[in-house]
């Protein structure tokens, strides 16, 4: 157990160890305000900018036309390559593109990757 915790942990000392693992893989992005975009990685840095194919983005957008009601409303579109620059990401849930093992305290925890139900369409 003990080899297999030293491997682990020579395999992710830094937090972008972790995106690494979803280079060519289909990830999820939270940006900043209701914007999300699903895509592949394919590349990134160190400050988490990110260049991203056959990207799906998703944008809320909240209507509140009284006191009592609010309506939402999803726009969708679909981009071949967008650059997304980091400063903008609030969330990248590493677990969403690879399976992934960590210890913690002596204790495995084993992340499965995430099966996509996002269905693209093909028309833009």
């Amino acid at each position: 157990m003990a080899d297999t915790n030293n491997s682990m942990s020579s395999m992710i000392s830094q937090p972008l160890d972790l995106v690494k693992l979803c280079l060519d893989e289909n990830i999820y992005i939270k940006l900043r305000g209701t914007r999300e975009l699903f895509g592949k990685l394919h590349a990134y840095d160190q400050h988490l900018n990110m260049v991203l194919e056959d990207v799906e983005e998703r944008v809320t957008v909240i209507n509140e036309n009284s006191a009592d009601e609010i309506q939402t409303q999803t726009l969708v579109r679909n981009m071949k390559m967008i650059f997304v620059r980091g400063d903008g990401v609030i969330l990248l849930p590493v677990y969403y593109c690879a399976s992934i093992m960590i210890w913690f305290g002596g204790i495995r925890f084993t992340l499965h990757k995430a099966h996509s139900t996002n269905q693209k369409s093909k028309t833009q």
